[in-house]
């Protein structure tokens, strides 16, 4: 099972608050506290840049779209 922790922001976040927030979560992450503590609920930090996270986003929403018309799901309102 795959637990992901995503943090969000408003679409007109300046660039440098994005950069800071990563930067400073990295830095949360990575103390022995929080890695013990992670580990122990059976879970694994991974991390990514907000860059690949947008990629990874853009690719999932591609993936899905493929899908949905694929098996001819309907789109409701």
């Amino acid at each position: 099972m795959e637990n992901t922790l995503i943090m969000l922001k408003p679409a007109k976040t300046s660039r440098a608050i994005v950069e800071r927030l990563q930067r400073e979560t990295v830095k949360a992450l990575n103390t022995p506290e929080v890695r013990e503590r992670i580990r122990g609920m059976g879970q694994e930090i991974i991390g990514s840049t907000p860059d690949e996270f947008a990629a990874k986003v853009k690719a999932d929403l591609a993936k899905f779209a493929r899908i949905v018309k694929q098996a001819r799901i309907p789109l409701q309102d």
